[in-house]
């Protein structure tokens, strides 16, 4: 019997350490102020957040519903190099699940710049990356956004947008235009950073997929090499 009461209690005890910084508890976001830290132990949903070198910054959030009642957390962060916008990330996640729901959609249509699918049946497992404006302040930006969109049984959901400046990677002044397939042909340096960049992401998917297992591990990301890895020589 005190076997039994150790191990439940250990249960318990695992069971607060994931869930006890989730960003959203009791179906609402908890006291968190813009600009506040990320940590390591915070989650979304039960899932771990990239946590990087610890430089991100809540910046908003939102709450929402799927068609069939399943309930969904959405968060944006920050990541500053100095006064320069590096990086936003956006999570969209599900904070409670389905008896028989499956997504319906095509991630991995093949109309993206990169294209990497490792889903299986009904389970989307699968990373885009694509050029896209975003306005830092009043200044339209170029950012490369690296999509990495996990779908599952009983409604499951984890997407993470990570939106990297592709001025801070070295391509200054780019616009959308820039960034076709046809354009990357003649412009071996934008090719260059492309490739670097999807290395990079390859790594950040395989790990959001183990992220995205039912037992939610909050280490998948700790071996991921930081963000500034990415930027060039000074």
């Amino acid at each position: 019997m005190m076997k039994k009461c150790i191990a439940v209690i250990t249960l318990a005890l695992a069971a607060i350490q994931s869930y006890g910084a989730d960003l959203f508890q009791d179906g609402k976001l908890r006291d968190i102020k813009k600009g506040d830290l990320i940590v390591a132990t915070d989650t979304i949903g039960g899932y771990p957040i990239y946590q990087d070198d610890g430089r991100w910054q809540f910046a908003r959030s939102a709450l929402s519903e799927s068609t069939n009642g399943i309930k969904m957390g959405e968060v944006s962060l920050d990541y500053y190099l100095g006064p320069q916008l590096l990086a936003r990330q956006w999570l969209n996640a599900t904070l409670t699940v389905g008896d028989a729901s499956n997504w319906n959609g095509t991630p991995c249509s093949p109309d993206h710049l990169v294209v990497r699918n490792k889903g299986k049946g009904k389970q989307d497992n699968c990373m885009t990356i694509d050029p896209r404006i975003i306005n830092v302040g009043a200044t339209p930006t170029l950012f490369l956004t690296i999509a990495l969109t996990n779908t599952g049984s009983m409604g499951r959901y984890y997407r993470l947008n990570l939106f990297i400046n592709a001025g801070q990677l070295g391509i200054k002044n780019s616009g959308l235009a820039d960034w076709t397939k046809e354009d990357l042909k003649a412009d071996a340096k934008k090719q260059e950073v492309l490739d670097r960049l999807t290395k990079w992401a390859e790594l950040l998917q395989d790990a959001s997929i183990q992220a995205f297992d039912f037992s939610k591990p909050q280490d998948v990301y700790a071996k991921i090499p930081p963000l500034a890895n990415l930027l060039p020589a000074q």
